[in-house]
């Protein structure tokens, strides 16, 4: 069970997920490494809010810098 995650961090994935654009954003990133400003036009949002969500996910581990 060593690759079991604690509480916190099982809760701070959980929550980075509660969002419908840090979904969209995800499910983009599926498809490989893009810009914001690449997000944020598949996406349909605009630029200024792709940063602050793109963060959490990182935060959270479900989005690395390559």
């Amino acid at each position: 069970m060593d690759n079991v995650m604690d509480s916190q961090e099982c809760a701070k994935v959980l929550k980075a997920l509660a969002d419908n654009t840090r979904l969209k954003i995800l499910e983009y990133l599926f498809n490989g490494e893009s810009s914001v400003s690449e997000i944020s036009d598949n996406i349909g949002t605009d630029f200024s809010q792709v940063p602050h969500p793109l963060g959490v996910l990182r935060n959270s581990g479900l989005v690395i810098d390559n």
